[in-house]
């Protein structure tokens, strides 16, 4: 049976997204370094190809050392993964996540001084 296809990506698509917001372009041998779990140059080649499928990524073109870069910027990804998460784990719940992620990291009074900062522009 064929997997759901999903709008967002991946743990391991985010994983290669990570990389080339890092580095801004990286051949497949860069990308395989720098992944969990080092996978064959032939299993990154093929989520490459999926991501690009996706729009997620481009190459270069050039080739068989191609070089990849992220077409979707850094913050929509973000964005995109928070909202994935938010819906499928907290039920779509911000203000859950929110409190679960207070709970359970230790958050210095300077970050909880911002975050307030925030919510009190956020409300005027």
């Amino acid at each position: 049976m064929a997997r759901k296809r999903t709008k967002g990506f991946t743990e391991r698509e985010a994983e290669i997204l990570s990389i080339l917001w890092d580095m801004g372009q990286a051949s497949v041998a860069d990308i395989r370094k720098r992944l969990i779990g080092s996978p064959t140059a032939s299993t990154v080649r093929t989520l490459l190809t999926v991501m690009a499928g996706r729009g997620f990524v481009a190459d270069d073109g050039t080739g068989y050392a191609k070089l990849y870069h992220a077409k979707i910027d850094k913050q929509a990804g973000q964005h995109s993964a928070l909202k994935r998460l938010i819906d499928t784990v907290f039920g779509g719940s911000t203000e859950d996540m929110l409190l679960r992620l207070m709970e359970e990291e230790d958050v210095d009074i300077e970050r909880l001084k911002k975050l307030r900062r925030k919510l009190d522009e956020m409300g005027k």
